[in-house]
């Protein structure tokens, strides 16, 4: 089989599952281990099938090159976990550096690629969330909530909402716990809350984030986010 006909059965793959099931879009595995140009051929595909696709790159580092408008949507955003991890779970750095931190990344791309980047606080790739802060929930609660207040497409790595742990991979992919009887509820409730909170505040869906740098210090971060309209922030 040769080369351009391995791409076009890519491509047909690309498409057909967009076409038949109605996917929203596509995750890509190992994004920066192909070529941009296929890359570019694959947005065009999609995007002709449905341009509403949402095409997502697994980059752990700076994306830029990937996101200038012809090839991802967006990326996984791996700097704002390890952010979040230095200010909450390793407590490496005060809120002074973690806004300078979230700060200096957002500058790396155009606002809407922000608006769209995919915040995560952990993965099938990396020791769960509640296993990072030592079992403290108070301290869970907090990321969750940097989470979901922030410019981005939140992800929720499933079982986080309802206390599942483990550490390095292959641990942190452990069964779904399904059974509510061993699950936490109380945390369930806390995510379904700031979800609520997110769906109904529109300056935390689009809006910018700007950082209150004087207050910002110690164990202290404080952020406004806003649309620049009236009443939106």
């Amino acid at each position: 089989m040769s080369t351009v006909t391995r791409i076009a059965h890519l491509l047909d793959v690309a498409t057909h599952w967009i076409e038949a099931t109605g996917a929203d879009g596509w995750r890509l595995d190992v994004a920066d281990e192909v070529s941009h140009a296929f890359w570019r051929e694959f947005r065009s595909e999609v995007k002709a099938v449905n341009e509403e696709a949402y095409v997502l790159g697994e980059v752990w580092h700076d994306s830029a090159p990937w996101l200038r408008g012809d090839q991802f949507d967006a990326t996984m955003n791996y700097p704002f976990t390890y952010a979040v991890d230095g200010f909450l779970t390793e407590a490496a750095m005060d809120g002074t550096e973690f806004a300078d931190r979230v700060g200096r990344f957002r500058f790396r791309y155009p606002e809407q690629v922000n608006q769209v980047l995919f915040n995560m606080l952990g993965s099938h790739d990396t020791a769960r969330l509640l296993h990072r802060c030592d079992g403290d929930k108070t301290q869970l609660r907090l990321a969750v909530l940097l989470l979901l207040t922030a410019p981005g497409t939140p992800c929720i790595y499933y079982g986080d909402e309802v206390g599942m742990t483990g550490g390095e991979d292959p641990d942190c992919r452990r069964t779904m716990v399904w059974d509510e009887a061993e699950q936490d509820r109380e945390l369930f409730a806390f995510f379904r809350e700031v979800v609520a909170l997110r769906n109904d505040r529109r300056a935390l869906r689009r809006g910018r984030i700007s950082f209150e740098r004087e207050q910002c210090e110690g164990d202290v971060v404080v952020y406004r986010m806003s649309t620049g309209e009236p009443d939106e922030s």
